[in-house]
């Protein structure tokens, strides 16, 4: 069935448009074609052709693992929609490890777990701390060890997605100038939002952003990369 408001056209069923399309479709309908997750980080645009109930869920992204000289990036950016943000994980540096990204909006709003530090044992090893977990999502990558003197680094794990902090990267000399560690990157946040009918403004198109640890070069004895985030309507 077809109603006609103002200019637009409404249509029953829990339908929009999604552009770019996921998994091949450009129109979605929740009670026909099922839940909709999008794990490509990217910039989305959602249009409503009805007014229906949903819920939503986000996850933010990783952060990115550390190594011997600090932070290789700058901090991941949030996963968001209408009023939603599930921040993501702080990038660890050298030794400290990052915070998990913050959430707000929801109704249930829960944090990312931070990482952990890494450490300078100085005359047995170098470890790079594991990253953080995002909640109901992707675990961190876990802790490298090198005790090698030799030269060979250990590079940090990347995260588990969606939301997975990254561990950092350990770098031994053997107690000799340039060994360090990098602290793991923190997890990303989650959030949950029951969208009652009515919310949704038939035609009015909303923007759903997907957030993704930002890139970086990973070489030996480098942090590890954070997983990029999620979003999920049902």
């Amino acid at each position: 069935m077809t109603i006609t408001i103002g200019l637009f056209s409404s249509v029953a069923g829990r339908r929009f448009n999604i552009s770019p399309s996921v998994s091949g479709k450009s129109t979605w309908d929740l009670d026909v074609d099922g839940i909709m997750s999008i794990t490509t980080a990217g910039s989305y645009t959602f249009t409503p052709l009805s007014s229906f109930s949903c819920v939503v869920e986000a996850w933010g992204p990783g952060g990115n693992g550390g190594d011997v000289n600090g932070a290789p990036t700058a901090n991941s950016p949030a996963t968001t929609f209408d009023g939603l943000s599930a921040g993501g994980g702080r990038v660890g540096g050298s030794i400290t490890a990052g915070a998990g990204g913050t959430a707000t909006g929801g109704d249930i709003n829960s944090n990312g777990n931070g990482g952990s530090n890494g450490q300078n044992n100085t005359i047995t090893n170098c470890v790079g701390g594991a990253g953080g977990t995002s909640p109901n999502g992707g675990t961190g990558g876990a802790q490298v060890v090198d005790s090698n003197s030799g030269g060979t680094e250990a590079q940090g794990n990347n995260g588990n997605a969606p939301g997975g902090g990254a561990s950092g990267g350990a770098t031994y000399r053997g107690n000799n100038p340039g060994q360090g560690a990098g602290g793991g990157g923190g997890g990303g946040a989650y959030l949950l939002k029951n969208i009652s009918t009515g919310h949704f403004v038939i035609g009015s198109d909303l923007t759903i952003v997907v957030g993704a640890s930002p890139t970086f070069t990973q070489g030996i004895g480098a942090g590890g990369r954070g997983a990029a985030g999620k979003f999920k309507i049902t």
